[in-house]
């Protein structure tokens, strides 16, 4: 599924100086081995005559044509077919019972995995939905509609080939030496992504590693958000197969459900095309969205929000991006739950929804479960988890 991007000096591939958020494109692809074909082993025959009435007789009298109509239709069948006769009705049942069972189990499993989803990676995010952080609500006001739609702009890439390279990068620790939680992260961009007008690829992976290096992002503070009171974090960057092989061993041992609440993690940051982010994140609500992906450790930053922005923000598309990696970072080390507006005329919390809007009653119906009440609060756009 994944490349390494390294430049060798080929034109197309050679990056644009660090500049934050950066000027230059990038291509990729890849390919996968042909399906082995399966072995299949015939049946055995049956040779079992539990009735005894395949009785011997003399073919030169009549006695053989003569017990076969003695035997009845019944008698016949069973002449012919042996003991498979009785295996018909036993088959039917243990076919029947398998079959209830089978749905009853398949019932009972998707419940679970529901159960689970919610437990581990965070509240309800629609039965439809596949990813943490996107909007859960069945309906849309027209306030909502207006709050939440993509501001007018350039074009972007629609459609991207659903595959994604890793941006080679810088690997140091930051944050605190004694941070109770570490997380490694992976830079991906999208194959087939346009970011030739924007930043070019390197732009894009130096913005997002500036953005978390910011003591005003993760590494920055105590968090006191619910859940994870007292928490700090330190980043690093991997990207070599080898990295990221040992940062997802050393997270698979500690945190089995990718939810971000062990003592260390693993996450992919993933520039990604809105068609894309439909198929890994859902697209329940008809607004472009982001989300955290758990099972693929994946944090999809959609492109169509990269390159427009959100409404919220006036048109800073350059804080809109620094807000859009700190709360999906925010979800991926175990934040599944949003945010309201607590207080009118303050700074939003990061995980507050920014991407919908900064008042309540804008995005209290994108979260039918209550966590925002629609009870008038406003408050300020805010990129940062400690402004």
């Amino acid at each position: 599924m994944l490349e390494r991007m390294t430049w060798t000096g080929s034109p197309e591939y050679r990056p644009s100086p660090i500049s934050g958020w950066g000027t230059e494109p990038a291509p990729y692809d890849q390919s996968a081995p042909p399906p082995r074909k399966p072995l299949v082993k015939a049946p055995l025959r049956a040779r079992m005559d539990p009735a005894g009435l395949e009785t011997r007789v003399d073919r030169g009298t009549g006695r053989a044509r003569q017990a076969r109509r003695k035997q009845g239709w019944f008698g016949r069948v069973m002449r012919l077919y042996g003991w498979r006769v009785y295996m018909i009705p036993v088959l039917a049942v243990i076919t029947s019972l398998l079959a209830v069972d089978g749905f009853r189990h398949h019932n009972t499993s998707a419940a679970e995995t529901a159960s689970t989803a919610r437990r581990h990676d965070g509240h309800a995010f629609g039965e439809k939905s596949k990813g943490i952080g996107i909007p859960i609500g069945n309906t849309l006001s027209d306030r909502t509609k207006k709050s939440g739609a993509l501001p007018e702009g350039i074009a972007f890439t629609q459609a991207g080939q659903g595959t994604w390279g890793v941006v080679s990068g810088p690997g140091d620790r930051y944050g605190p030496g004694d941070a109770k939680k570490f997380f490694r992260y992976t830079v991906e961009v999208e194959n087939g992504l346009d970011l030739g007008p924007l930043m070019g690829v390197d732009g894009f992976s130096s913005g997002v590693d500036s953005t978390l290096r910011d003591p005003h992002s993760w590494i920055g503070g105590t968090d006191q958000i619910p859940g994870s009171e007292g928490d700090t974090y330190a980043f690093q960057r991997v990207s070599s197969p080898e990295e990221i092989s040992a940062a997802e061993s050393a997270a698979d041992a500690v945190d089995k459900y990718h939810s971000g609440v062990g003592p260390i993690g693993f996450f992919r940051i993933s520039l990604t095309s809105p068609e894309t982010t439909r198929q890994e994140c859902g697209y329940d609500i008809q607004l472009e969205t982001s989300c955290y992906k758990p099972e693929d450790r994946r944090v999809v930053l959609n492109f169509a929000r990269w390159v427009r922005g959100a409404i919220a923000f006036s048109g800073d598309r350059i804080e809109y991006r620094k807000y859009m990696v700190n709360h999906e970072v925010g979800h991926a080390i175990g934040h599944p739950n949003h945010q309201p507006c607590y207080t009118d005329g303050s700074l939003a919390p990061i995980m507050m929804q920014q991407s919908f809007g900064v008042a309540n009653n804008d995005i209290a119906d994108l979260d039918p479960a209550g966590v925002v009440p629609p009870d008038g609060k406003v408050c300020k756009p805010n990129a940062w988890p400690y402004p």
